[in-house]
């Protein structure tokens, strides 16, 4: 059995969040594989090493990949706007020169956004990142936004995906009591100033919002706890938050985060098998169909929020409605089939085609 090497360059928490998040995952899932042997380059940002540290990190890290490239079939840099500029383009460089394919996975939902307001130079080298093998794009809007603009790179729709996990229920005492949980970093443009207003409006008195995620923006715990019915948790560890959520019934992420593109944490509360309450924002609605599989509200409306959230407190055939379209949403985003499956597809095919030069 041939043994494919493949050279993985992307961020691992931490710092915690979705692109270091979804790259560990892909690590985790592809080193179960028997038929490939990978190795990482992390691109973290590490604040303890200062700008001077900074500055000379860069120049080491490339000094490991010219040492490490010839040893590899196969170079796959994962990485989100700005830093797809500094590797994706010198990357691409030296991936020619050593005649190695190279896959890129442009992380997040707003590449199309950093495109329009990036000048001619930034668009020189975005159209050389654009020059590799095969480009993986994680929402089907940056697809059709870029296809005609690079027509003869080979783009393909890579979404985040999650491993699965069986449901636990909450326990039998609370029951008669919604429970709502947000995941994420904890700061206004996540919605969470939204959550609390519209707890204070709610009807019901039969509901629990408990928020998990580092507090950032001025949002501080106090805030939270004033609200009613709302309690902040702390923060979770990211092996921790499928678990944490399965216990709760309804995940409220009523976000209008300009970066959003498919948030891991709404992929978690489907393989969780718990409903979404998200905003009609970015490429959400690819993802969460409304009254299927969760309700959509405008984003920064508390009052409508409210009004989802009530939906789930006093309907138990909603809830059941969306608990199972959120199952079935599950099945399309397991990360067993995109990581260890497709992506390693995807890989193969280009070590068969070979680079081309």
């Amino acid at each position: 059995m041939q043994i494919m090497k493949l050279l993985l360059i992307g961020p691992l928490p931490p710092p915690i969040g979705g692109t270091s998040v979804s790259f560990k995952q892909l690590l985790t899932d592809l080193q179960e594989e028997e038929t490939i042997t990978v190795k990482v380059l992390n691109t973290s940002p590490q604040p303890q090493l200062g700008i001077i540290g900074k500055l000379i990190n860069i120049p080491l890290f490339f000094l490991k990949l010219l040492r490490a490239l010839p040893s590899f079939d196969i170079v796959s840099l994962h990485a989100s706007n700005r830093r797809m500029i500094i590797y994706g383009s010198a990357l691409r460089i030296i991936c020619l020169i050593f005649r190695k394919p190279l896959v890129v996975r442009i992380f997040g939902g707003s590449f199309d956004r950093f495109y329009k307001d990036a000048s001619w130079c930034a668009h020189y080298f975005i159209s050389l990142v654009f020059t590799s093998d095969c480009i993986l794009l994680q929402t089907h809007k940056l697809v059709d936004f870029f296809s005609p603009i690079y027509p003869h790179s080979k783009l393909r729709w890579f979404p985040t995906s999650r491993s699965e996990i069986i449901k636990i229920e909450p326990e039998q005492t609370r029951r008669d009591i919604r429970r709502f949980v947000f995941v994420g970093h904890v700061k206004p443009t996540k919605g969470i100033r939204e959550i609390l207003k519209a707890c204070e409006t709610l009807k019901a008195n039969n509901y629990l919002v408990d928020i998990y995620g580092p507090l950032q923006k001025g949002v501080t715990e106090e805030e939270i706890n004033r609200a009613r019915n709302v309690r902040y948790q702390g923060v979770l560890e990211p092996e921790e938050v499928l678990a944490t959520i399965s216990t709760y019934d309804v995940l409220v992420f009523p976000t209008y985060y300009q970066g959003e593109g498919y948030p891991g944490v709404i992929i978690e509360a489907y393989m969780a098998g718990i409903p979404v309450i998200s905003t009609y924002w970015q490429a959400i609605p690819e993802i969460v169909k409304n009254g299927e599989s969760g309700l959509l509200v405008p984003p920064k409306d508390a009052e409508l929020l409210a009004r989802a959230m009530q939906e789930f407190i006093d309907s138990q055939e909603i809830m059941a409605h969306c608990k199972k379209g959120a199952e079935m949403q599950a099945q399309q985003f397991s990360s067993k089939r995109w990581n260890r499956d497709e992506f390693l597809r995807i890989c193969c095919e280009e070590v068969a085609n070979g680079c081309d030069f």
